[in-house]
């Protein structure tokens, strides 16, 4: 928990978090997370997790959330609110 917390008060250090799993979320490259981007890597968690995969309404639910210039897709910063969120959650 203290080693979580100390990546929260480093924002490189959870900014390079973001950038890594973002790249890997990022199958086109295109520089932006896209529904059927997320909903497949968020798919593969919870398959790793024995938990349902999320259904359409929760991938949409997520983005619409995290999606500040309402493009309907993810860029980093974006994404660094969620892996912020995350990161919180195990504290």
């Amino acid at each position: 928990m203290a080693e979580i917390q100390s990546i929260l008060n480093n924002p490189a250090e959870v900014h390079g978090i973001a950038k890594v799993i973002f790249d890997s979320f990022d199958t086109d490259h295109s520089g932006n997370i896209e529904r059927s981007e997320l909903k497949e890597a968020l798919g593969m968690i919870s398959k790793d997790c024995g938990t349902p995969p999320p259904d359409d309404e929760m991938v949409n639910e997520l983005i619409e959330a995290l999606d500040e210039d309402q493009d309907g897709k993810l860029n980093l910063e974006e994404f660094k609110v969620m892996v912020e969120e995350l990161l919180k959650a195990l504290c």
